[in-house]
């Protein structure tokens, strides 16, 4: 018998006799409303496909994100727990002049800090210490042991004497190569003065921020320690150097600092075969001469004290240059007037 339209299922049409599905023939009289519809759905399932697979690898990357950060962050909590506390060695340290290379050499600056920073920063790994903050190109540093802090302090400016720096900046006063009578390269590259101070600081821990500080008047007279110094001397207060055993140092006389009442022996360590030369400190110039002269009135034989010998030099209209003798243990107690008992 014969079928007519109205008898097909749906979704279908009579063709050729037959019911046939649309699905079959999608373009046939009656079946136009389905293939629209079945497009519409094929590009909703596309889009539904694309969208999944898009909110897959995001929620992947954020996930990887907060992976990362969580683990960054257990890092530094990690490393903020291990931070030196108790007695520990204070260190501050500076470039000379770094004001004036920037103005002179500002294009070849960010080279050398780089090259600057990369040393400090390895040295404070191979002896154990913890960078507190960097400003400008000034270095805060602890240290657990007195002892690391001399040996990285030491490291760093032979370490400095064997970089190769911008040659543009060579010919600048603050950076020009110099050897001594030995030929032994005594400056090369950055001028870094630097000052160590033994105390008890108060540590404080920003676990938010990740970071790690230290205040108190122990950091203050650190700082102050480390202004005293000239480019490339190391300056030790005297409280590091009754840390120490068997340390090369000179005193360098009892001077003002600025903040802190009375006046305080501070000490210049004595680099190795680096055997640098300074006259006077950097501040308290004053202060420091007329404590000479105190000290050197005292001096039955004022050869035999470095700073009666420094000042009777100078007396004399000529530069003060140690001689390798000069340069030994400290034998003096704290307070004693490093003048006397020289004979």
């Amino acid at each position: 018998s014969t079928q007519s339209t109205w008898e097909c299922p749906a979704e279908s049409v009579l063709h050729a006799g037959t019911c046939v599905p649309c699905s079959v023939t999608p373009k046939a009289p009656g079946c136009e409303h389905t293939a629209q519809s079945g497009g519409v759905s094929t590009t909703l399932l596309v889009v539904f496909i694309l969208v999944s697979i898009v909110a897959i690898i995001s929620l992947f990357v954020l996930g990887y994100f907060l992976y990362q950060w969580h683990r960054t962050r257990k890092q530094k909590l990690c490393v903020l727990s291990s931070i030196p506390r108790g007695k520990i060695a204070i260190v501050f340290t500076d470039i000379q002049d770094s004001t004036e290379l920037w103005a002179t050499f500002p294009d070849y600056m960010p080279l050398a800090l780089d090259i600057h920073n990369n040393v400090m920063r390895r040295m404070l790994c191979i002896y154990s210490g913890f960078e507190v903050k960097t400003v400008g190109d000034s270095f805060f540093v602890v240290f657990n042991s007195t002892a690391n802090s001399v040996n990285w302090a030491q490291a760093v400016q032979e370490e400095l004497l064997l970089k190769t720096w911008p040659s543009d900046m060579m010919q600048h006063e603050s950076m020009k190569k110099e050897t001594n009578d030995s030929n032994v390269c005594i400056w090369n590259g950055f001028r870094v003065r630097m000052g160590i101070h033994t105390g008890t600081p108060t540590p404080h821990i920003d676990s938010s921020a990740g970071k790690a500080d230290y205040f108190g008047n122990d950091v203050n007279f650190a700082a102050r320690v480390e202004s005293l110094a000239n480019g490339g001397q190391v300056l030790l207060s005297d409280e590091a150097v009754q840390e120490l055993s068997n340390i090369h140092c000179v005193p360098m006389g009892d001077v003002a600092m600025k903040g802190f009442p009375g006046l305080y022996e501070v000490h210049q360590l004595h680099l190795g075969s680096i055997n640098r030369s300074f006259v006077k400190l950097q501040k308290n110039q004053e202060q420091s001469s007329a404590l000479v002269d105190k000290a050197c009135s005292k001096c039955l034989r004022p050869m035999h004290c470095i700073f009666c010998e420094s000042r009777a030099l100078e007396r004399r209209g000529s530069s003060y240059v140690p001689s390798t003798s000069s340069f030994r243990s400290n034998p003096h107690k704290p307070g004693e007037d490093p003048c006397q008992n020289t004979l």
